[in-house]
């Protein structure tokens, strides 16, 4: 199985080998810029679901605010509908 994305725009790229992590997979984002400039970065695999999880129940329980606030998610959704409408 392989799970990856690419993203490429006029000043470079950036890639993640493992969206989902399965069993044997080292997840591992790189990217580079357009004046040849290259990195990456390898993490330690997780399930992001649990992560998600434990991130909301952290908040629900112990009155905290989440990382990611609505406005977060509304410009989320804001960016990929652009990216659908540039490649209608």
């Amino acid at each position: 199985r392989k799970s990856e994305y690419e993203i490429i725009g006029t000043k470079g790229w950036v890639k993640c080998n493992a969206t989902w992590v399965f069993q044997n997979d080292v997840p591992v984002i790189s990217w580079a810029t357009e004046d040849g400039k290259y990195a990456e970065e390898r993490f330690a695999p997780s399930n992001h679901f649990n992560l998600e999880i434990e991130h909301f129940s952290d908040c629900v329980l112990n009155d905290k605010q989440p990382l990611l606030t609505f406005e977060d998610a509304k410009a989320n959704c804001k960016a990929i509908e652009m990216v659908l409408q540039a490649v209608e």
